[in-house]
């Protein structure tokens, strides 16, 4: 996995286990900034995969129904 391309398991496609830990830490970072920093500086190419599958439109609309909600 770089950190423009790729996925945890090494897939060609997002599996279960990323869609997780984009949910996971998208919304993390969303709501606490020091985790924002703290991931991209331990973790980066997690925090890029995890921005990516975030901005796929089904968990961005996921994301803002959980917001709204």
């Amino acid at each position: 996995m770089g950190k423009e391309t790729g996925y945890l398991i090494g897939t060609d496609s997002a599996g279960v286990a990323d869609i997780v830990t984009s949910t996971l830490w998208t919304t993390m970072a969303d709501r606490f900034s020091v985790i924002a920093i703290t991931l991209d500086e331990t973790a980066p190419h997690v925090a890029s995969m995890s921005r990516r599958l975030h901005n796929k439109p089904a968990l961005a609309q996921l994301n803002k129904a959980s917001i709204r909600e």
